[in-house]
């Protein structure tokens, strides 16, 4: 497990690795969020201060060219973008 992001106050995480992005409570290690990675790669992570929200930059991977990129906000305790 790679950790990319922590919220400002500490009691989150995101978790990248191959297949899935994980929002993680640092405290129980409870799971909030699962994302599954499709064909896209994560280009970048970040949590609001609070861990509330969730910014996933997506874009496909291509080396000689800049690859067309889009940025989710995710909403970590409904599940929601």
């Amino acid at each position: 497990v790679k950790i990319e992001a922590v919220s400002g106050d500490g009691r989150r995480v995101v978790s990248v690795n191959s297949k899935d992005i994980d929002v993680l409570d640092v405290a129980t290690g409870k799971r909030l969020l699962n994302l599954k990675i499709g064909s896209d790669v994560p280009r970048s992570v970040s949590l609001s201060g609070d861990g509330s929200r969730l910014a996933v930059g997506v874009g496909a991977y291509r080396p000689a060219f800049p690859p067309p990129a889009t940025c989710t906000i995710w909403d970590v305790d409904a599940g929601q973008e």
